[in-house]
């Protein structure tokens, strides 16, 4: 089963997620989709255009007032660039936005976090290829990444 998250959404964290209805769904660049595949290892085949240059990632910021702040501005996102990129380069365009990351790792049923820089549960600022991966907004966001060739592994 594959989910998306609206931020946009009432209601707690977990009231935000979205089930796919059918595997056509259309998934936008730089959205993030949360699907379980089991245990096992497996490889994925991926084809077409290649993403270079800025992306904007759509973060948004919504205060639902019925929550805990701490239920807001929680946004995840998909990386659509073909290389590992670094969370901490000054290529990022990052306002209003916390300077963490969180990488679910089902295997330990927890997080990979970068928290300002600093990795928990095996955690860094790079974010590999395909990767989603959840960042804070915290009032009127904006998140631009930006790689600059498709072998720019640097960010």
């Amino acid at each position: 089963m594959s989910t998306l998250y609206d931020e946009n959404q009432s209601g707690n964290r977990n009231a935000r997620y979205n089930t796919a209805t059918n595997v056509t769904n259309a998934v936008p660049i730089a959205q993030g989709v949360q699907t379980y595949l089991g245990a096992n290892d497996f490889e994925i085949d991926v084809t077409g255009q290649i993403y270079q240059g800025a992306i904007d990632f759509g973060v948004t910021y919504t205060d639902d007032v019925t929550q805990a702040i701490e239920e807001d501005g929680w946004n995840l996102l998909g990386k659509p660039y073909p290389s590992t990129i670094d969370w901490n380069s000054t290529d990022w365009v990052k306002q209003n936005i916390n300077d963490d990351i969180y990488i679910y790792q089902g295997s330990i049923s927890s997080y990979h976090t970068s928290i300002k820089g600093v990795g928990t549960n095996g955690g860094m600022q790079y974010i590999p290829s395909s990767q989603a991966f959840w960042v804070k907004a915290i009032g009127n966001p904006l998140l631009i990444g930006n790689v600059k060739s498709s072998v720019d592994a640097s960010f």
